[in-house]
């Protein structure tokens, strides 16, 4: 109905897009070329708006089109250096494709562009990364920042822990990783 009445609003044209895709998590609805139709329908709307290119990531990501969906991806992140949302997203479809290597050395651009990630959801997803691959300075500052901007006691109760586990101090800031990690300009995605 909201169509109907506003041709035009991109915001409608993304719901409807969920709504034929099945949803967020159920993209195996014979409805693509739908949904395509869509994400073309709102770029005419509202040429290179953000939203749309995300959506249009995480349809991609979740039917099949993980190449054209990392590309893009990709793009979102050279194009936007300062936007958070590309470096997260881009991230988690790396681990989706089994590129485990990958989200660190962009997370570490990220910290050299000086992105701010306010998402705890993408703060404590960044902790996770880091601490996986052991490096928990960096995953205690991200707990901790998920923590703060949640308030959520299952990620302070894992910021704790690791801090008791591995007898390291909560960094307050980045500049305190920085003392022991070195960070490069040059670290690609």
């Amino acid at each position: 109905r909201t169509l109907a009445i506003h041709p035009q609003d991109v915001r409608a044209r993304l719901a409807y897009s969920d709504l034929l895709r099945g949803g967020i998590l159920l993209f195996d609805l014979p409805l693509h070329d739908k949904v395509e139709e869509q994400f073309q329908i709102a770029e005419r709307a509202s040429p290179g708006r953000q939203q749309i290119a995300y959506s249009r990531i995480t349809f991609w990501g979740g039917t099949g089109k993980m190449k054209e969906a990392i590309a893009l991806a990709e793009n979102m992140v050279a194009k936007y250096p300062k936007i958070g949302e590309g470096y997260y997203t881009l991230a988690r479809l790396y681990l989706f494709d089994k590129q485990f290597l990958k989200p660190i050395p962009l997370f570490d651009k990220a910290i050299v562009e000086g992105v701010e990630f306010g998402d705890p959801a993408h703060t404590a997803f960044i902790a996770y990364i880091y601490y996986r691959e052991g490096r928990f300075q960096d995953a205690l500052y991200w707990y901790d920042q998920a923590y703060q901007g949640s308030k959520d006691v299952n990620i302070r109760r894992q910021r704790d822990q690791l801090a008791e586990k591995t007898g390291v101090l909560v960094p307050k800031s980045l500049q305190e990783i920085r003392k022991y990690n070195t960070y490069s300009s040059s670290t690609s995605p």
